[in-house]
């Protein structure tokens, strides 16, 4: 009777201990799972909000420190890796993996937040880099609009040639022998105007008898044809519609127009009194007019359908340069009186004017449209981030102004530039620079679209040759 009393004193005891730890392990859970984390503090028990890390690396396999610490995880392929249950503060995220250069930067985590290094690229200490040589001088490099070809334009003690190369491959095409054409059509300085989106056109401008003239190529058939038998009109500019690669668009005394390569036509004026134009990715045609002395910037179809004014407050200037981003068709125009750059967006519920730089002698939207980096002549590197655009920018020491030598994005993250005569690259915000490579002075690396390999050029002992390097990141 003794033993049976026992039994049922212990588990009268038990079941409600057992009961209780199991509310406290539950509640415990809730609480973590909505981002909060148990602290023991002066004696006391305290449940703090937290914040979250995701932390995503190209290559995968990299180590992951925090303020020193190893987390003891991993960055894996296709996944992104999530440390969670961050006290808020300010964190040292240093990022090693053997055989690459580390990466290192300051991340700051708030409560209930995420904070994002998921676009963390990692590059080789020892890289392959294969060569490949063009005969001739490079006189230019011009990347297609999409980085998958490139074009080299070198110079010969007989002419001129125009390469076309595949990026992701290498494999180079010869488009054009200056030496190699009948007398009659022999021209020499050479000029790379335009590119169709579809690679199939180039517009060049030569000169032929001391008369200069825009011509195109045919990169399939390696045709050349001279655009004057279309019209004796002696064009102002010239670019390719980029949503028909048959259609080129120049101006005239203030007519736009336009000439159809198939048809072999030339449009009679679309509009009139203009400026300036150009295109966006999306087939769109931005256009400058002056009316009586004012200036305004229009939007429309490549038609001239559809006309939507975006500012009648643009700068009188001789020069312009717009670029108009990937995102909602964002136009950032630069002034060359004064060197001014403006910004054309919409704030609020109608576009604005707004003055973000001066002096300016670089600027470029980032492929996803989401910044804009511009530089001054005796400043440095400036990043505009989406935010409303309240002139809220970024400015950061990217690299010393006297050894600037040209700076383009590698994707929207990263900046791919010419400092001197080393190609660097870098977070957009100027951290994590790495020298990939000497190379010759004010010829900018380009890249591939296809893999990420970058492309610049290196010194060669033979004057008659150029040597392009292909730095292979290996992603």
């Amino acid at each position: 009777m003794i033993k049976v009393e026992k039994r049922k004193i212990y588990w009268f005891f038990i079941y409600p201990l057992v009961a209780l730890v199991f509310v406290t392990l539950s509640v415990l859970f809730i609480l973590s799972a909505r981002g909060y984390s148990l602290h023991f503090e002066n004696n006391a028990i305290t449940f703090e909000k937290t914040g979250m890390l995701i932390v995503g690396t190209k290559p995968a396999g990299t180590d992951i420190f925090l303020n020193g610490k190893n987390t003891s995880k991993k960055t894996i392929t296709f996944f992104s890796v999530k440390i969670d249950s961050l006290s808020k503060g300010k964190y040292i995220l240093k990022l090693e993996k053997e055989g690459y250069y580390k990466w290192e930067k300051e991340v700051k985590i708030s409560p209930e937040m995420v904070t994002w290094a998921n676009y963390v690229l990692l590059f080789s200490k020892n890289p392959k880099i294969e060569k490949t040589d063009f005969s001739g001088s490079l006189v230019e490099s011009v990347p297609s609009h999409d980085n998958k070809f490139s074009l080299f334009l070198t110079k010969t003690k007989d002419g001129e040639i125009l390469y076309k190369m595949q990026n992701s491959s290498g494999e180079k095409t010869t488009l054009l022998e200056t030496a190699k054409l009948t007398e009659d059509k022999r021209f020499s300085d050479i000029k790379v105007v335009d590119w169709s989106k579809d690679h199939r056109y180039v517009v060049i401008l030569g000169t032929i008898k001391g008369d200069r003239r825009y011509l195109t190529v045919n990169t399939e058939s390696k045709s050349v044809e001279d655009l004057t038998t279309l019209s004796p009109v002696k064009f102002e500019r010239m670019t390719f519609n980029t949503s028909n690669s048959e259609e080129l668009y120049s101006s005239f005394g203030g007519e736009l127009i336009r000439l159809n390569l198939r048809t072999k036509s030339v449009s009679s004026a679309l509009e009139n009194h203009i400026i300036y134009f150009t295109f966006s990715a999306e087939g769109k045609i931005y256009y400058i007019k002056d009316n009586a002395g004012t200036r305004s910037l229009w939007r429309a179809s490549a038609d001239l359908s559809g006309k939507t004014s975006l500012s009648d407050a643009i700068p009188v200037s001789d020069v312009y340069d717009a670029r108009v981003s990937s995102k909602d068709q964002r136009v950032a125009l630069s002034v060359k009186n004064g060197d001014f750059l403006y910004l054309v967006a919409k704030v609020g519920e109608k576009n604005s004017l707004i003055t973000i730089g001066k002096n300016i002698i670089d600027f470029a939207w980032s492929q996803d449209g989401e910044r804009l980096f511009y530089k001054g002549k005796a400043s440095n590197i400036v990043v505009l981030e989406d935010d409303g655009y309240k002139k809220e920018t970024q400015e950061y020491e990217a690299v010393d102004t006297a050894s600037y030598q040209g700076i383009s994005w590698y994707d929207s993250r990263h900046l791919l530039g010419l400092v001197g005569d080393k190609v660097m690259i870098m977070d957009f915000d100027g951290t994590n620079k790495i020298d990939l490579g000497d190379t010759i002075p004010k010829l900018r690396p380009s890249l591939s679209a296809d893999n990420g390999d970058i492309f610049f050029f290196s010194v060669s002992e033979n004057l008659e040759q150029t040597l392009l390097s292909r730095y292979k990141v290996g992603f």
